[in-house]
C-alpha cells in the first residue's frame, strides 16, 4: 500500500520532467544578411544532446533532411543552393544507415544577388533526434531583411 502512495506522487513528477524536457527540445533559428559577402546566413542552435540532419539524406533511409524553401522579394535573387558545413557522419542503428547530421550550432548560407532592399521568406523543415527518439518533423518561418 505504501508503494502505491509513493507512485501516486512520483509518476506525475516523472511525466512533468519528461514533458518539460521535450518542450525545451527546440532548435532556435536566426537569419541575417552579410552585405559585404552578399550572403544570407541562417544559424541553427541545437539543444545539447539533440541533432538535426543534413540537407542530403536519401529519403528512403528514414529521417527527414533539413530543407529550405526561400521566397525572395522582387529585386533579390538566390544564387545556387543553400550551403552547409561538413556534417558529422555516423552509422545510426535505429535507421540502419550511415547518416550525416549536425549538433550544437550550424551555419547555413545562401548567396544572393541584391538589386534593391527587401526580404527573403524562409521556410525551414527539419527533424530533431536524440539517441533514443525523434520528434515529428517541424517547420519554422523566418523573414530575413536584405539591405542593398
Amino acid at each position: 500500500m505504501h508503494r502505491l502512495n509513493i507512485l501516486k506522487y512520483i509518476l506525475p513528477l516523472i511525466l512533468t520532467h519528461s514533458l518539460s524536457t521535450l518542450a525545451q527540445a527546440e532548435v532556435k533559428w536566426d537569419g541575417q544578411y552579410d552585405i559585404q559577402q552578399k550572403r544570407m546566413r541562417i544559424l541553427a542552435s541545437i539543444p545539447e544532446g539533440w541533432h538535426i540532419y543534413s540537407q542530403f539524406v536519401a529519403p528512403e533511409i528514414g529521417p527527414v533532411p533539413t530543407s529550405f524553401a526561400l521566397k525572395p522579394s522582387s529585386g533579390i535573387k538566390c544564387i545556387g543552393r543553400v550551403e552547409q558545413p561538413t556534417p558529422i557522419q555516423q552509422y545510426d542503428d535505429a535507421f540502419g544507415a550511415l547518416l550525416d547530421y549536425f549538433e550544437g550550432e550550424v551555419l547555413f548560407s545562401q548567396q544572393l544577388k541584391v538589386k534593391k532592399t527587401g526580404t527573403v521568406q524562409c521556410t525551414i523543415s527539419y527533424m530533431m533526434c536524440d539517441k533514443t527518439m525523434c520528434l515529428p518533423p517541424t517547420e519554422k518561418q523566418l523573414l530575413i531583411t536584405i539591405k542593398k
